[in-house]
């Protein structure tokens, strides 16, 4: 895991990149970890997920999932029914 702390160290993010992933959070539960980053360059998370994959799916399992905002996708419909 030392790879982590210095790819942070280096850049601001888990996945080592200079720039086009912007890392917002790191959140620890009982069952794992998350992390929550924006995307501005669909290559950068590409090469994001590569050192992920290089440096720590042999200890954890990694799942990239895109988050929504669903206050804000629902607000339209929510204020209708009001």
């Amino acid at each position: 895991m030392g790879h982590g702390f210095k790819a942070v160290a280096r850049t601001g993010n888990w996945g080592d990149v200079e720039k086009g992933v912007t890392h917002k959070g790191t959140y620890g539960t009982a069952w794992g970890g998350y992390v929550l980053i924006e995307v501005d360059d669909p290559e950068a998370f590409g090469r994001y997920q590569a050192f992920h994959l290089q440096n720590y799916a042999h200890v954890v399992t990694l799942t990239f999932e895109p988050l929504w905002d669903m206050d804000s996708g629902f607000a339209e419909t929510v204020n209708s029914l009001r």
